[in-house]
């Protein structure tokens, strides 16, 4: 729930900025495929999903992505700094120092190995 009430303000902020063109990357698969969807949402989904694909109709270019949580360490990293803060929603004028080296590394394009648990099989 935390994450589409982060996509819900993210989606308002870029609203709010004229942004045109937006790229979303998402952990949640779920979420992804239900604002994917040209199906409308049933009664069971969450209002706020609804929203969001609410939000999202108004920008003209927009993509919803799935990407694995471990590709997702920007959206990790100011998680845990929203962790530390009073207020529900921030907005920073410039970006953290530490999120610079995660950001280089995202756009170069390095990857990060996916830890995958299977069973243990003895030889």
């Amino acid at each position: 729930m935390a994450e589409l009430w982060a996509l819900h303000d993210g989606l308002q902020l870029c609203l709010q900025l004229n942004a045109h063109s937006v790229n979303i990357e998402l952990d949640a698969k779920v979420i992804v495929d239900a604002l994917n969807s040209p199906t409308p949402l049933n009664s069971t989904v969450p209002s706020i999903l609804e929203e969001c694909r609410h939000l999202a109709n108004q920008i003209l270019q927009k993509s919803f992505r799935h990407i694995y949580k471990e590709a997702n360490k920007c959206t990790d990293f100011l998680a845990r700094i929203g962790t530390l803060l009073d207020n529900d929603f921030m907005v920073f004028s410039s970006l953290p120092v530490n999120l610079v080296s995660i950001l280089e590394a995202d756009a170069i394009g390095w990857y990060v190995n996916r830890l995958c648990f299977g069973p243990l099989f003895a030889v």
